[in-house]
């Protein structure tokens, strides 16, 4: 049995549970538009033939996030549908069980997080290949009921015989079954409790973004506004709210330190961002002082 034999077998056997799946980024599986509108009739697919229930979820160009309730075996055979969908022979991913629901609550915001650290001028509601524009009204429902429209149509654009429920929203315009219709958005409702706290989560969770990034082994990149605000965060509460310019030179280097190395922010980033010289922060990356 090979690594990845025993990997599957070990998600197989995990219990019901909530779960954040997530595909590798070894290759681009969407192109088009088209090619998203098929994968986004493939999630649905997945809801309707498989015993999950599912909150979240975001396509990207070479990679899927999917936040689920279900056993190990039903993630298992989600993906698996997926996969073969795709025609993505050797198509892998990482099933991470969720711990509880602050760690459900972080998943999801990570996930919906996606498009934007992508693409800063995209904002989760301005996605349309995923949920972000699910919950608190974001968006109205759209789209005709499913039993308005022939059976014909239907097996066309989603390419399979699978009887689709006549209360199913459908974009005709892109041909595609409408999220609404399949995730659970009032349990997403009940998690976050109000627009504004979700907001909140959405651009202060950073800290948990990274434990986030390292289960499922992504790198995490944040944007200019995201690392004033890390920035801002340690000189009010480990610097007393002393402006940078006003530390001591070894206060400066643990600041930076942390920075580049618990945040993982570039060089030249916190070069732009402490208005300092590249070549100064990396003598202070490499300082021993504060080791």
């Amino acid at each position: 049995m090979t690594k990845k034999q025993k990997r599957y077998a070990e998600y197989k056997a995990y219990p019901h549970g909530w779960y954040h799946l997530v595909t590798d980024k070894t290759r681009w599986l969407f192109h088009t538009r088209e090619d998203f509108v098929y994968g986004m009739n493939t999630i649905a697919l997945c809801a309707l033939l498989y015993p999950v229930r599912i909150v979240r979820f975001e396509l990207m160009g070479n990679h899927i996030h999917i936040i689920l309730e279900g056993t190990g075996a039903a993630c298992l055979k989600v993906f698996f549908f997926i996969r073969k969908r795709l025609g993505v022979a050797d198509l892998d991913f990482k099933l991470v069980p969720i711990r509880d629901t602050e760690h459900l609550a972080n998943s999801i915001v990570y996930t919906d997080r996606n498009p934007y650290e992508t693409d800063l001028n995209v904002l989760p509601w301005g996605y349309p290949w995923g949920t972000g524009d699910l919950g608190f009204r974001m968006q109205s429902p759209g789209g005709v009921r499913a039993d308005s429209l022939p059976k014909a149509y239907l097996r066309r654009i989603l390419h399979s015989d699978v009887d689709i429920p006549g209360e199913y929203r459908i974009d005709t315009n892109l041909g595609m079954i409408l999220p609404v219709s399949y995730v659970d958005t009032a349990f997403f409702e009940r998690l976050f409790g109000t627009a504004s706290f979700y907001m909140t989560r959405l651009v202060k969770a950073l800290e948990e973004f990274l434990h986030i990034a390292d289960e499922v082994g992504e790198p995490l990149t944040f944007s200019t506004a995201e690392v004033d605000a890390l920035i801002e965060d340690q000189l009010q509460r480990i610097y007393e709210g002393r402006r940078f310019r006003f530390l001591q030179r070894w206060e400066k280097e643990k600041l930076v330190q942390t920075l580049a190395n618990q945040y993982r922010i570039p060089p030249a980033t916190l070069a732009e961002r402490l208005d300092l010289p590249v070549y100064i922060v990396g003598q202070m990356i490499r300082s021993k002082r504060n080791r």
